[in-house]
């Protein structure tokens, strides 16, 4: 930072002492200074670590393809985020169509509510695009994991009904109703925080093989029996209680007719499978040495609990 000659501050705080006051500062609460240095410790303090794994992530992101030799475009980012944005919103709301005017809107309250900026989700959107590039051109399938792929997803669907929560609290409140005796989709009228909540927490029906599902969901409501009800399920920061209203009969669909559809969906979760394993791999095996020592000790811990799975 570009500092005062010390006769030309002298200067200034004789003739203009609020501006001097206010050099450094931030912003100025009725003439008083708020300064960058406060501001910045408690992002640092607050938010730090996880701004902190995000920008190496990255960084090696960036190191890998360049040592692959391989461009991403800002057109890649794009599209990673036209994708990401497309599924986040799905899976907030199974089955429900939102308007693209209001997709941004929706995006922006949904990052709120999980304490994310923006500018986070796009270096997030940067890194995958990264990431996708690196993988995508390895991944091959065969003819018979295609027709498996097409078994699952034009195969048995299942109906449920989903009581979906924010915390422990409303989780406890429904299950309490629930072995009360209460009706299902009336406990689901009551708690559930979702629009599915006014048809009684029932969904539209899916496959084992619907993206549009969390696959946590989507295997536990396949384990039901109809009638049963499942255990709490944790899906990131919600939790979900299922119940099985009925399984529908696999479609009469072709699979010359959908390969092309079979394909697309099957590669996506596959590569971003994927994806996620480069990520860990590169974090783990990354040279990083953290300057700024209030946040050395927290990164160095981080490292270590996401390297612990991968050890014998």
């Amino acid at each position: 930072m570009n500092r005062l000659p010390s006769a030309a501050l002298s200067i200034l705080l004789l003739f203009f002492p609020h501006v001097a006051i206010a050099s450094d500062a931030i912003a100025l609460v009725n003439g008083k200074p708020v300064s960058r240095e406060a501001v910045v410790n408690l992002l640092i303090e607050s938010h730090g670590l996880a701004a902190l794994q995000q920008m190496v992530l990255l960084e090696l992101a960036r190191q890998e393809t360049q040592a692959a030799g391989i461009a991403v475009s800002r057109a890649d980012v794009q599209r990673e985020y036209e994708q990401s944005v497309e599924r986040l919103l799905t899976a907030e709301a199974p089955g429900e169509r939102i308007e693209a005017v209001d997709k941004r809107r929706v995006l922006d309250l949904l990052l709120e509510q999980k304490g994310i900026s923006h500018a986070e989700f796009m270096i997030s959107m940067e890194r995958n695009a990264h990431l996708r590039k690196l993988v995508e051109k390895n991944v091959v399938l065969s003819e018979a994991t295609l027709r498996e792929e097409f078994s699952r997803t034009y195969g048995e669907r299942v109906e449920v009904r989903d009581i979906i929560v924010a915390d422990s609290a409303a989780l406890s409140a429904a299950l309490e109703a629930l072995n009360r005796g209460e009706d299902f989709a009336r406990v689901a009228e009551r708690f559930s925080r979702h629009p599915s909540a006014t048809q009684g927490g029932l969904l539209p029906p899916f496959s084992f093989a619907d993206d549009q599902i969390p696959p946590l969901v989507r295997e536990a409501a396949f384990a039901l029996a109809p009638g049963e009800v499942s255990a709490p399920l944790r899906v990131e920061e919600r939790f979900h209680v299922l119940r099985l209203e009925r399984r529908l009969p696999p479609e009469h669909v072709r699979f010359e007719d959908v390969r092309a559809e079979v394909e697309r969906s099957l590669r996506e979760r596959v590569v971003t499978t994927e994806m996620s394993r480069r990520a860990a791999a590169l974090f783990e095996k990354a040279t990083v040495k953290v300057l700024e020592q209030r946040l050395r000790e927290p990164f160095d811990a981080l490292r270590q609990r996401a390297a612990a799975p991968s050890r014998p």
